[in-house]
């Protein structure tokens, strides 16, 4: 079971809660939208902009239009991306969702190293095309947290009672629907599973008719 965004229908997607939500639940991999701040930092975020899922407007009202990646961590600590979810979806909502953050790409291998399951990582790399040498950064911090090879297992770990994904081959699976990424993914981390994804529909990657437009 790949947890997309994160038990996003019960919590608050790609936060703390939500990602911790998944892992107890026994998801196999957390996926996560990997950007990279102003700053340097790698962060866990889908959207390009930050106003669907935040208070940016009130927070940096000036700015509640601008790119994710035009803000530095320590700004994005100042926002709350959870609040959002208690206000669309009231019958899920939980007075713990508000004020969640934006969390970091460590912040997600905190919380599997942290729990009793180890899923693994499943990683869509985000406009890649604007942010040159994510993947490379990527590499480096997958290597500093020594993910870029599987966990050992402890003594006595259960594979049958807990998820134990990040102590198998498979435990980092690297996404993106740039052709460019995919290759320097490749390259650079030859070992781990990669993939190409492909849009059928109207928008990024598709034509009106269904058809794919451009690999």
């Amino acid at each position: 079971m790949i947890a997309h965004r994160g038990a996003s229908y019960d919590a608050p997607e790609e936060t703390k809660a939500v990602y911790q939500l998944a892992i107890d639940l026994g998801a196999d991999y957390l996926e996560i939208d990997l950007q990279r701040t102003k700053d340097g930092k790698l962060i866990v975020f889908h959207d390009k902009t930050l106003n669907r899922v935040t208070n940016v407007e009130d927070v940096f009202p000036s700015r509640a239009d601008n790119e994710v990646t035009t803000f530095t961590l320590d700004e994005l600590h100042q926002l709350d991306a959870g609040s959002w979810f208690n206000k669309k979806y009231p019958a899920r909502a939980r007075p713990g969702f508000v004020g969640l953050k934006i969390v970091t790409l460590e912040e997600v291998i905190d919380l599997i190293e942290a729990s009793e399951n180890k899923p693994g990582l499943y990683i869509e790399t985000k406009s890649p095309d604007v942010l040159p040498g994510l993947e490379r950064d990527i590499r480096d911090l997958l290597q500093k947290r020594n993910w870029l090879h599987p966990q050992t297992p402890p003594q006595g770990f259960d594979f049958e009672k807990n998820v134990g994904v990040a102590y198998t081959q498979g435990h980092v699976v690297l996404q993106t629907f740039e052709k460019d990424s995919l290759l320097l993914i490749r390259k650079l981390m030859p070992h781990l599973n990669s993939v190409l994804l492909l849009w059928l529909g109207d928008g990024l990657h598709g034509k009106k008719d269904g058809s794919i437009a451009k690999a």
